[in-house]
């Protein structure tokens, strides 16, 4: 009966851990989006930007 107590034990620690191990990595995943996310924005405003240099350039130049 004690080996199956410590075996279900020992399941439960491997289940949490292996949870654990998701949400970092869900967590991980997130930070990526949002660094990616605000990578995009920061180089579409850049790229917004160059744009109307480029016209302003353009018209006045």
């Amino acid at each position: 009966m004690h080996a199956t107590a410590v075996t279900k034990r020992k399941v439960q620690l491997a289940e949490r851990a292996g949870a654990f191990s998701s949400d970092l990595s869900s967590i991980a995943n997130i930070i990526i989006s949002a660094i990616e996310l605000t990578r995009q924005i920061v180089v579409g405003k850049y790229g917004e930007f160059q744009k109307q240099i480029i016209a302003y350039y353009l018209s006045y130049g």
